[in-house]
């Protein structure tokens, strides 16, 4: 059965839209700090949504709308340059 590389196929999207960032960090970091120093007041949705087997980390959903791809790339661009964001997905 053959499969279908979409690796080099760019993503088609309408701007603006809502986009989700899963945001994995650190346990002890207080994500209200996290979202003030990334988005600030920025209109967004947040939710915990897991914790890592050992206690270490914590899935953290941020869903808010984006004006553009530029827009998109930035506010992943800035949640990784974080200190305690360990991935964004």
């Amino acid at each position: 059965m053959g499969y279908t590389n979409l690796t080099c196929q760019k993503l088609e999207l309408n701007y603006p839209c809502v986009w989700k960032y899963k945001l994995i960090i650190k346990s002890d970091a207080n994500i209200q700090t996290i979202i003030k120093q990334t988005i600030s007041n920025r209109k967004h949705k947040g939710l915990t949504t897991n914790k890592s087997s050992k206690g270490k980390f914590v899935s953290y959903l941020v869903e808010t709308q984006v004006q553009d791809e530029e827009d998109r790339l930035n506010l992943h661009r800035i949640f990784s340059n974080h200190k305690d964001i360990k991935m964004i997905i």
